[in-house]
This record gives structure tokens, sequence and C-alpha cells, in this order.
């Protein structure tokens, strides 16, 4: 990718926040997941 556009920090940066943000967002979904089986009475 870097041979067709310059590899500047800014688009690292962008990319890190990005990957950052789907890891936290799969995080609370599963969060969520989880204590809505628990409420269902799922044993843990």
């Amino acid at each position: 990718m870097s041979h067709l556009l310059p590899a500047t920090s800014a688009i690292s940066n962008v990319i890190l926040l990005m990957g950052m943000a789907v890891g936290i967002d799969d995080s609370l979904f599963y969060l969520k997941r989880e204590r809505e089986e628990r409420r269902r009475g799922r044993p843990e």
C-alpha cells in the first residue's frame, strides 16, 4: 500500500484508532450478550 500512497503518521494513526474502535465495539457487544444470557438464566 505504501508504494501507491505515502504512509504518513496521520494515516497510521487513523488506522490504529479505527482498529481500537472496532475492538471496543465488539467488547461492548459481547458484554451485552453475556448479561442478556445471564438474565435469561443461562448458567455461567
